[in-house]
């Protein structure tokens, strides 16, 4: 076309997610048994740098170079590679292309928090720009954020939750017409209680886990429990999202607490068990409910599959419960160590350079 780009900048940003009901077990190319629902956050971000350019060579192969924290990564450039090879045919961008990506987080790792949910988010973003550009196409309006969530989904499952905020579903559920199992949808009519949600996140180990979370959907396949916990997955959505248009938060934190204990309840009695929860991870748990019940704050705990907690909790109780994290959890904590974040109605930005 007349208008395209032989090279340039972009520069993209993807914030992380949290799922209030859990995503565990796909199929296929990274189709989820079971719908889910997530809060996007503010803070934790993924920021991806990409500078292309069309090599005049027609023959050539993709050229890729890649940095994260400022240091060469030859096994996330692998995977990037993979990624390019498996979207092939979702995009219209030359294989005559070099591309140097510089990423970095604003969040530590093995922190409770998605990485991967980040980053893919924010590559996806990248390459549907950078498709647009090259192509003259339009970059931004629901189709272009539609095609940017079925990309990151490609790259990991739940990155394509974090392409809306503050509140989005992904999976096919009944009763929600726009759903599907290719790319998440937002959750519009939510109560405005949720529009200024805070996460305090404790960081109880950040050692490595022994089972990744792709070796955990992959044990599914074999769970007992499978088919029973699909169909419960499916009402605890519907019965989340009536509770988040709703405002109903005794219903909000007794889904989302039971969610947490789920995930963790199906890595245990699966036919290769594994537990992910520490000692410390069950002591923050009895104390939540305790505080919950002596002072009527409405705080829910969850987790990832890994020990670290998420506080959730309306911002207008952020004192009361900042004050009790520091005076009775900090010390069950890794080098006293939390992080405070709250949801994001915005999760993507891009800017070209």
């Amino acid at each position: 076309m007349n208008n395209i780009k032989l090279s340039g900048v972009i520069k993209s940003s993807a914030s992380s997610n949290i799922a209030l009901v859990k995503y565990w077990g796909k199929k296929g190319l990274q189709i989820p048994e079971n719908p889910s629902v997530s809060l996007s956050l503010c803070q934790s971000q993924s920021i991806t740098e990409v500078a292309w350019e069309i090599k005049e060579d027609r023959t050539s192969a993709l050229e890729i170079e890649f940095y994260f924290e400022a240091q060469e990564n030859i096994e996330f450039k692998q995977r990037v590679i993979k990624y390019f090879e498996t979207i092939a045919s979702l995009h219209a961008i030359p294989h005559h292309l070099k591309l140097k990506i510089k990423s970095h987080n604003t969040f530590p790792h093995s922190s409770g928090i998605a990485s991967s949910a980040s980053f893919m988010a924010s590559l996806a973003l990248m390459v549907r720009h950078l498709d647009a550009l090259i192509n003259d196409l339009p970059t931004s309006g629901p189709e272009f954020s539609q095609a940017v969530s079925r990309l990151a989904r490609i790259g990991s499952g739940s990155a394509c939750r974090s392409v809306y905020g503050p509140i989005c579903l992904w999976g096919q559920l009944d009763g929600w017409r726009e759903s599907s199992d290719e790319y998440a949808v937002p959750v519009q009519n939510y109560h405005d209680i949720f529009s200024d949600y805070r996460d305090t996140i404790l960081i109880v180990d950040s050692t490595p886990k022994k089972i990744s979370s792709p070796q955990g959907h992959q044990l599914m396949h074999e769970h007992p429990f499978k088919e029973k916990r699909y169909i419960q997955a499916r009402e605890n959505c519907k019965k989340l999202l009536d509770a988040i248009i709703m405002g109903d938060l005794a219903t909000f934190v007794r889904i989302v607490e039971s969610e947490a204990v789920m995930l963790h309840g199906l890595m245990m009695t699966g036919t290769k068990p594994y537990i992910l929860v520490k000692p410390n991870t069950l002591a923050i748990i009895d104390k939540i409910v305790r505080f919950r019940e002596k002072t009527q704050i409405p705080v829910a705990f969850t987790l990832d599959a890994g020990p670290n907690l998420h506080l959730l909790y309306p911002n207008h109780f952020h004192e009361e419960v900042l004050a009790y994290i520091k005076r009775e959890l900090v010390q069950f904590l890794e080098n006293q160590n939390f992080i405070e974040d709250r949801v994001n109605a915005h999760p993507t930005t891009l800017e070209y350079i």
